[in-house]
């Protein structure tokens, strides 16, 4: 694995969700790693295989399309489309069988080849509306 930081952050995106590998987590988290989502703050491997698994039972055709990647030194950003159909439970919200395409960026910083920071935010109001959990405006 290379220690270039846009490579493995696009691992991350690539190879972990699109490809469905959650065996990465524990070779690219750091032990003392912060993963800030808008569901809340986890951290370590065991956060990023929570927020995997969560994700993944709710959205088993998880997808993710690479909108735009900047990276500085250890930073990374990328600007995403996420795309699934909810089929499990998310948060509490049974199973709708309606898809999604939701809108949203993560940041990464690394370490020595591992994420030791990831601010991820996404159009989670978007999201329930597609749901129909949440009614639009208008």
């Amino acid at each position: 694995m290379t220690a270039n930081p846009k490579q493995l952050a696009l691992q991350i995106i690539q190879d972990l969700w699109n490809q469905k590998a959650p065996a990465l987590i524990d070779t690219l988290y750091a032990a003392n790693c912060t993963i800030h989502t808008p569901d809340g703050v986890l951290h370590g491997p065991s956060g990023a295989t929570q927020l995997y698994t969560a994700y993944t039972t709710a959205f088993p055709d998880t997808h993710y399309t690479v909108e735009d990647v900047v990276a500085e030194g250890e930073r990374v950003v990328i600007r995403f489309t996420f795309a699934g159909t909810h089929r499990g439970d998310l948060r509490g919200i049974a199973a709708t069988d309606r898809s999604v395409a939701v809108a949203g960026m993560v940041l990464f910083r690394f370490a020595n080849g591992q994420v030791i920071e990831q601010r991820g935010v996404w159009d989670s109001l978007s999201a329930m509306q597609q749901l129909g959990v949440v009614q639009g405006i208008g």
